[in-house]
């Protein structure tokens, strides 16, 4: 697939999940909305007596009208409706069902443990995530996007492709847990040092909260200091986690 060739992010990740992330809008979608757009301006614009006109007066419906009239009955407006209102209302109207049933659908299929969803963060539909922009670094860019996708480098990632049970996905810092994104972020002895310089300062005032509420702060993108310093985090811990397990296995 060409949009996650471009992103670089493993299969497990859906196609749902990254157009919400980047803000694009699926090409099914754009399709409809160009066709609509079409279909509409030859009702509203073909003048009297003129080929257009004729053909579309015909008692016979070819496909191509009968596929646009069953798309109309499927997000639930009629066709008589459209030609109460004028072209852009009607165009209007329109662009805004098939949006809303989009977004809906995407938010429905994106639901899936390699989502930034399933840690909390609610996208923008239409909106790219502000960190595409605002991180310069190839490098941190991606492991800041890795890190919101829930696929950093880890036993639990590797552990998908391998069916290995989650209590069995253990980390090599060897601390006997999971190496998961909690983990990663707030507790594995790997990164302390640079935890304790880029993401503990902040964390002063959240004590007691859940490290799932902690890791979706971290991860929001709301802030561009937290970004940046979460992003520079998660590149470094890619680099120490292959260096060490490169050692281990050398």
């Amino acid at each position: 697939m060409f949009l996650r060739r471009i992103l670089g992010l493993p299969h497990c990740v859906c196609y749902a999940a990254m157009c919400l992330e980047t803000g694009l809008i699926p090409l099914e979608t754009k399709a409809w909305l160009l066709t609509f757009r079409f279909w509409l301006h030859l009702h509203f614009r073909a003048e009297a007596k003129s080929y257009v006109s004729l053909m579309l007066s015909d008692t016979h419906i070819s496909k191509w009208s009968s596929g646009i009239l069953r798309k109309l009955q499927i997000i639930g407006i009629s066709f008589n409706s459209l030609l109460m209102l004028n072209e852009i209302q009607a165009f209007t109207l329109l662009k805004q069902r098939l949006l809303d049933i989009d977004k809906q659908t995407l938010w429905a299929l994106a639901q899936k443990t390699c989502s930034p969803l399933r840690i909390g963060i609610i996208p923008k539909y239409g909106v790219p995530a502000t960190y595409f922009s605002l991180l310069t670094s190839t490098q941190t860019r991606r492991a800041f996007m890795l890190a919101r996708f829930n696929v950093l480098p880890s036993e639990v990632l590797f552990g998908r492709y391998t069916s290995t049970p989650i209590h069995k996905r253990l980390c090599p810092c060897g601390n006997n847990k999971p190496e998961s994104l909690v983990h990663v972020l707030l507790h594995c002895d790997f990164y302390d040092q640079v935890r304790n310089s880029l993401i503990s300062p902040l964390l002063i005032n959240r004590h007691g909260c859940p490290d799932e509420e902690l890791v979706s702060l971290l991860l929001s993108d709301q802030f561009t200091h937290t970004t940046q310093s979460v992003a520079l985090f998660c590149s470094i811990a890619m680099w120490i986690r292959k260096y060490k397990t490169n050692l281990c296995t050398s």
